[in-house]
C-alpha cells in the first residue's frame, strides 16, 4: 500500500510556476513573431508608397521596370529567405473614380496603383498546426503571405513635380 507523502508543501507553488514559465515563453515567443510580421508589412507599405511614387514621376514607358527597380533598392536589405520574399511586383494605370477625367489644360488625370505581393516567414508555424493531418491555421506552411498597395494620382502640370520633389527628375535619367 501507498504512502502519501508527508512533507508535499509547496508542490502547488512550483507546479504553477512551471506552468506560468511555458505559458511566458509561449507568449514571448508570439510576441515576437507579431513584431517581425508587422515590421515586415510597414517596410512593404512604404516601399509600395515609393514605388507609387516613381510611377507618377517617371515615364510612361518606364513604369513597370522603374517601379520594380524601386521596390527592390528598398526591400533589398530586408531580403532573405529567413525573413522576407517578395513574389510580385505590379503597377497599373487607371482613370480615377472610373471615368476619363481631364484637369483644366484638357490633359488626362491618372491615377496608378502599385501591389506589392510578400511572404513573411513564420518560425513556429509548425506550434500553429501540431497535428499535421488536419489544416487549420497555418497548415504547416512556414511563409504568410500579405499584400500591400498604393495608389498616387499623377498630377497633369509636369512643372509641379521638379517644385515639390526637386530629386524625382533625377530618377528619368
Amino acid at each position: 500500500m501507498l504512502q502519501p507523502l508527508k512533507n508535499n508543501h509547496g508542490q502547488g507553488i512550483v507546479e504553477t510556476l512551471i506552468v506560468i514559465i511555458l505559458f511566458l515563453t509561449a507568449g514571448v515567443f508570439a510576441l515576437v513573431q507579431l513584431s517581425i510580421v508587422i515590421y515586415n508589412n510597414l517596410l512593404v507599405n512604404e516601399a509600395s508608397f515609393a514605388t507609387g511614387r516613381v510611377a507618377v514621376v517617371c515615364k510612361k514607358d518606364e513604369v513597370q521596370s522603374k517601379t520594380q527597380q524601386a521596390a527592390l533598392l528598398i526591400l533589398g536589405p530586408q531580403v532573405s529567405p529567413q525573413n522576407l520574399i517578395p513574389t510580385k511586383v505590379s503597377v497599373w494605370e487607371k482613370n480615377p473614380l472610373g471615368k476619363a477625367a481631364k484637369d483644366y489644360a484638357n490633359q488626362d488625370i491618372l491615377a496608378y496603383t502599385t501591389r506589392i505581393q510578400f511572404f513573411t516567414r513564420l518560425m513556429f508555424s509548425s506550434l500553429l498546426n501540431p497535428f499535421h493531418m488536419f489544416s487549420f491555421y497555418s497548415g504547416g506552411n512556414p511563409y504568410f503571405e500579405q499584400i500591400s498597395r498604393a495608389r498616387m494620382v499623377k498630377s497633369p502640370d509636369e512643372n509641379y513635380y521638379w517644385k515639390a520633389y526637386p530629386d524625382a527628375k533625377n530618377f528619368n535619367e
